[in-house]
């Protein structure tokens, strides 16, 4: 099963003007603002999401404010994919990170390289116009946001054409 560990993101003004702007663009699919996460890990084919419930029921990480900013992209601003905003105070989302990759290695899930904090906002369907630069650059040091983290949410995703749908498998508390 395709699924991923996330925290949930409610939509602030300055997140809802961002996709607004991202969703005018005819070469964008914009997420759901009931989608919108923070992701933790996620899992291409996991065969038993009780095993990462149980292994996460008791996390250690407490409950923390951050703070969106910024648009950035994936994999380059040259070669654009995806449109995300970024997190400010990553620490407190990198505690949690480096607790979640610690008790799934238990499970033999291996941590995750490379990882950057934020949200997905869009993704690009083919080669953009300077108008998604102009949004990027219309966003930059802007702060989008404040968000606070109270739970860990299991979300199983499944494709579709209309773009991914997400059903909540269960929630950790955090302390």
């Amino acid at each position: 099963m395709r699924c991923f560990l996330g925290l949930k993101v409610k939509p602030t003004p300055e997140l809802e003007h961002a996709l607004e702007k991202l969703r005018e663009l005819d070469y964008t699919k914009t997420v759901k603002t009931e989608h919108l996460h923070v992701n933790i890990r996620f899992f291409r084919n996991e065969e038993n999401p009780e095993e990462i419930r149980k292994t996460l029921q008791n996390l250690e990480t407490p409950k923390f404010e951050y703070q969106l900013k910024n648009l950035g992209t994936f994999p380059t601003q040259e070669f654009i994919r995806v449109v995300w905003a970024g997190t400010q105070d990553n620490q407190k989302i990198t505690l949690l990170k480096k607790e979640v990759d610690n008790r799934l290695e238990e499970l033999g899930h291996m941590p995750e390289k490379n990882y950057v904090p934020h949200v997905t906002l869009a993704r690009v369907k083919r080669k953009p116009d300077q108008r998604i630069q102009k949004i990027i650059t219309n966003h930059s040091g802007k702060n989008l946001g404040q968000q606070k983290a109270e739970h860990l949410t299991l979300w199983k995703s499944t494709l579709n054409e209309e773009g991914p749908e997400y059903e909540k498998l269960w929630t950790a508390e955090l302390k």
